[in-house]
């Protein structure tokens, strides 16, 4: 009998290929900062390097709590150039810390004066409060920032072409990988609704939409549920591996082993 009292259960297993697909994409942020998780094909350490991506695979999802976690992950996520955008930016001091680590050295220039240059990378700010946008403008005015609904994914799809219309031919070689098949390659979330403990189901139902419409590389996440999923949620295959490389290693030693000599 449990301790727990209100779950008895130690293990659930489910057979469901969509779970096993989540469960696959699904990072916590605390492994991936202590290395025992790493994302594919990206740097796993702050780094300024770059790195093919193959634009078929779906979004890698981190779980991240609280503001420092979630700000954390910008160097293990972020590469020069990304076209990215945070759902509920607020008053825009994370949208600016991962504007800064998008930011192309070089700019195209636009030769009309009064009119912002438009970079190849960058961070786009949106949240749903006109006052909040509005703050944000005064606060970080080298910033974009746009009122809009993280939950309307072709919104976001719009703002995407408006805000990064510069994207061309010279970008794609500075990049020298897939990313151009994406709209945003890096999408942050922070919606009040699924910071907490509960609206898992909301949660998920979001994280789907934004990546099937805007196809991103990573989708960063601050939400308790989300993390707490990247915890619990396990592909089997992943035990099967670790089970099947350890009896390999059993087995080496035991071949390697000589009589007289344990």
């Amino acid at each position: 009998e449990s301790s727990d009292g209100d779950n008895p259960c130690r293990v659930v297993i489910v057979k469901s290929g969509s779970l096993q697909t989540l469960a696959r994409r699904l990072y916590h942020a605390q492994r991936l900062f202590a290395g025992t998780q790493s994302l594919p094909n990206i740097h796993t350490q702050p780094s300024t390097s770059t790195s093919a991506y193959n634009a078929n695979e779906e979004a890698s999802i981190i779980g991240t709590v609280g503001v420092e976690e979630y700000r954390r992950t910008i160097p293990y996520v972020v590469q020069t150039g990304d076209r990215c955008v945070e759902v509920g930016c607020h008053f825009g001091t994370s949208t600016t810390l991962i504007d800064r680590a998008a930011k192309m050295d070089t700019i195209d220039t636009d030769p009309h004066p009064g009119i912002r240059p438009t970079y190849t990378g960058g961070c786009l700010g949106v949240d749903i409060g006109p006052n909040i946008i509005k703050a944000a403008k005064v606060k970080f005015p080298h910033v974009s920032f746009e009122v809009g609904n993280g939950f309307k994914t072709g919104q976001l799809a719009r703002m995407q072409r408006t805000y990064f219309a510069n994207t061309n031919t010279n970008t794609t070689e500075a990049r020298n990988d897939q990313s151009l098949n994406r709209i945003y390659d890096v999408v942050y979330v922070d919606i009040g609704g699924l910071s907490g403990s509960e609206g898992l189901l909301e949660a998920v139902a979001l994280l789907t939409s934004i990546g099937n419409s805007l196809e991103p590389r990573v989708i960063c996440i601050k939400s308790l549920c989300v993390r707490r999923l990247a915890t619990n949620l396990i592909p089997f295959s992943e035990v099967w591996n670790r089970e099947r490389l350890a009896r390999q290693g059993n087995n080496t030693v035991e071949l390697t082993r000589t009589p007289g000599n344990p």
